[in-house]
């Protein structure tokens, strides 16, 4: 049996899910987002994503692959019929640790472990260079 002309065979989405995808700098190139909504595949991408989506409670989840799934975050997002819902992902500076995500922009995390983990080199530059000049 098929529909007439013109006709869906299920009604189509009536929301809208608007993803804003935040990479940390250097990794937009290398690193692919993941989307599911309620277990299902979606395409993203870095930046922003419009998502035509049934009404109801939705179940998001964002990983990062690079050589492997990191950065998960999930939050159980509502959209009412014909209305808009934002949602901001953070990835996080270091690979074991998890995404963020919420109504608002949110930070990424690790980044006070990777300043850290520069000032900590930069003191070993310095102190290595210090006692070349020392030793000679």
């Amino acid at each position: 049996m098929t529909q007439p002309p013109g006709q869906q065979p299920w009604p189509a989405p009536t929301g809208q899910l608007v993803l804003n995808l935040e990479s940390t700098w250097g990794s937009r190139s290398m690193i692919t987002p993941q989307l599911r909504i309620n277990g299902q595949s979606a395409p993203v991408r870095w930046g922003h994503n419009e998502i035509p989506v049934f009404p109801g409670r939705l179940d998001v989840e964002i990983t990062c692959t690079y050589l492997w799934e990191y950065g998960r975050a999930r939050d159980t997002v509502p959209v009412n019929p014909d209305s808009r819902v934002e949602v901001y992902y953070s990835s996080p500076y270091f690979t074991f640790l998890s995404g963020r995500i919420g109504p608002v922009p949110q930070p990424h995390r690790g980044k006070l472990a990777l300043w850290l983990l520069l000032i900590g080199l930069a003191i070993v530059v310095v102190l290595v260079i210090i006692g070349a000049i020392a030793g000679s």
